[in-house]
């Protein structure tokens, strides 16, 4: 059998088979070199010896990881008698070009680094042809692995975050119809335990949708429409969602049918996708229970010239069938796993912890993200004061999760990530994913100003979150406060004047995220907000101790002259006010009176949409 290699005619002219041996003709910039080599039994060690045939010629490293990666993707070109053994649920397509496996047991060894390999190629493979969306599918695969993990009983609940055509769907659309998968587009509250009277009260399990995610990846691409639901179906729609999460079913009663439900374990993984969370959603979570994590994609910058080079590369569709068959080609290779549990063909595949090997830092790390990320989504009330027309907002006491949930929910998703790498045990280079977890979580003004906070060292003013973030001076203000309320940061004014400039300073509790230590395991993850997402590489470059100093000086110098230009103006500078249930921070407003009346903004009461 003789055949080309499509993109790689730089490197290849062509590749053999015969019945033992393998002929790889090299390209012209090799001067057509031969290499041939027996196919060996093991297919470990058949690549092995191609590897080092191609160094003794002296073939690019990254040329040798092209030609072994695609080797890999086409073993059943090298082992046709192996071909026909896996046949794709989903759509009925032959899978006999991407099978990886055979009948035969592998050893632990050889799993894991064909594992890694075919690991390496599907991340190779979305890399040239969708650069942005790799953290996404390592996310999902990371959670989809918990639902292969014995004695893990807490379901997941993720939600990809990213801008309106960033691809943060295709790979819920790769794995739509593969098994132990469900797929919907839309769903209702009502659709998870029915209760249509015109069906008949036998036949509602096969409508309801709790039995159809049970150990199942539940994926919806599309969660904007649920989480722009009126009030009333949104607080339904999470109520049910945040039991479900419990992982203990679901059971209600209507005037229809009565009592109708599930009281029994419910394992599921679900992976949904949304451009953003409202404001309202993390404030009915606090409330009903925050048991959703999200996952914000990080989008690189890219010129004219490289989205050209993009839309040259081929079309949505041959790029999109590439990750398709690297994808299978990693599941299945996945499905071989030698130390699973015993099956029937049609089971999950569940594999045991092997907790001895757990790297007990990783343990002090996940604790560390976990109290960071209750405290960060930790829900304040916050309403409009009469008395400052518009300017002061009134605080009640924190709604703050108790972090252990927080905590082995991080724990599961790394232990996904370990398994997704062929490991039954915990590394560090499995908390980078829960530090992007934790940071994608919590509300994005807080955790902005909170990295802003360590690039500061421990320590800033408002102007500096004024300047550096590009918002207002109320925000900042505001969002300071709610740091403080939270208990991440103590409020610090440099003087008692009534223009005093005020410092947010960390915790010592948090200082640990100030340290080297939590920079080396974010990888340099930096929030995004998707509605905006103009990326800013360098947010803080330039920012040093003389900068907040100089800010500092600037903002005290623009009080004094203001209290002096419009002395009645004086009464509006932030002060306090006590109150036995509820904490005022009153915050000045930026317009004299002369401004509004020369047509600047109005100030007003806000609505209670408005305020929600």
């Amino acid at each position: 059998m003789t055949w080309k290699i499509e993109g790689m005619d730089d490197i290849l002219d062509n590749i053999i088979i015969s019945n033992e041996n393998a002929r790889f003709r090299l390209s012209e910039k090799y001067d057509y070199k031969i290499v041939i080599e027996s196919i060996e039994p093991k297919f470990t060690k058949f690549k092995t010896r191609l590897r080092k045939s191609f160094e003794q010629l002296n073939v690019e490293e990254n040329d040798i990881i092209k030609i072994v990666n695609h080797v890999s993707l086409n073993y059943s070109k090298f082992y046709p008698e192996f071909s026909d053994e896996v046949a794709d649920e989903g759509d009925g397509e032959s899978l006999a070009e991407t099978t990886l496996v055979s009948s035969a047991k592998v050893s632990d060894e050889e799993w894991k680094i064909t594992l890694n390999e075919k690991y390496d190629l599907l991340q190779t493979t979305v890399n040239e042809t969708f650069p942005d969306i790799w953290p996404t599918i390592e996310f999902t695969l990371s959670s989809m692995m918990i639902l292969h993990i014995k004695k893990i009983t807490l379901p997941f609940i993720g939600i990809i975050l990213g801008p309106p055509s960033s691809a943060k769907t295709l790979v819920l659309e790769l794995l739509r119809g593969k098994s132990h998968t469900y797929y919907t587009d839309s769903f209702t509250a009502r659709a998870f335990v029915s209760h249509n009277s015109a069906v008949q009260k036998s036949e509602l399990k096969h409508i309801d949708l709790i039995p159809k995610i049970k150990n199942n990846l539940f994926m919806t691409p599309e969660l904007g429409p649920t989480f722009s639901n009126k009030d009333e179906e949104l607080v339904q729609t999470l109520g049910i969602i945040t039991r479900l999460a419990d992982g203990h079913g679901y059971e209600s009663d209507t005037g229809a049918l009565g009592h109708r439900g599930y009281s029994e374990e419910t394992m599921f993984v679900w992976i949904g996708a949304a451009v953003e969370i409202p404001r309202k959603v993390y404030k009915l979570l606090g409330t009903l229970g925050p048991k959703l994590y999200f996952y914000r994609m990080e989008l690189s910058k890219r010129s004219d010239k490289e989205l050209l080079e993009e839309i040259e590369k081929s079309d949505f569709k041959e790029r999109r069938e590439r990750i398709k068959k690297a994808l299978i080609d990693y599941l299945f290779w996945f499905e071989k796993c030698p130390f699973a549990e015993p099956r029937k063909p049609k089971d999950l595949l569940k594999v045991p912890w092997d907790d001895s090997k757990d790297q007990k830092k990783v343990f002090e790390y996940l604790v560390k993200l976990g109290r960071l990320l209750s405290v960060l989504r930790g829900v304040t009330t916050t309403w409009e004061t009469k008395e400052s027309q518009g300017a002061g907002y009134a605080y009640t006491m924190p709604s703050i999760e108790y972090p252990s949930r927080a905590i082995t929910s991080l724990s599961n998703i790394a232990k996904g990530h370990a398994l997704m790498k062929g490991r039954n045990f915990l590394t560090t280079e499995d908390i980078s994913i829960t530090t992007t977890i934790a940071l994608s979580t919590a509300p994005i003004e807080r955790v902005k100003i909170f990295d802003l906070l360590l690039e500061m060292h421990g320590t800033l003013s408002a102007s500096n979150i004024e300047r550096i973030l590009k918002i207002s001076k109320t925000t900042a203000l505001k969002t300071m406060k709610e740091l403080e309320i939270l208990g991440i940061a103590n409020i610090e004014r440099d003087s008692e004047s009534v223009n005093a400039v005020q410092k947010c300073i960390l915790k010592k509790e948090f200082e640990w995220f100030l340290l080297s230590e939590f920079k080396a395991l974010r990888q340099g993850f930096v929030l995004h907000d998707t509605k905006d997402h103009a990326i800013r590489e360098n947010l803080f470059e330039g920012i040093t101790s003389d900068t907040i100093n100089k800010d500092q000086t600037n903002n005290t110098e623009e009080n004094e002259s203001v209290k002096k230009n419009h002395p009645h103006e004086e009464n509006n500078f932030s002060e306090r006010i006590d109150h036995p249930h509820t904490t005022t921070y009153q915050i000045q407003s930026s317009e004299s009176e002369s401004d509004k009346q020369q047509g600047g903004r109005t100030t007003r009461p806000l609505s209670k949409d408005e305020r929600d």
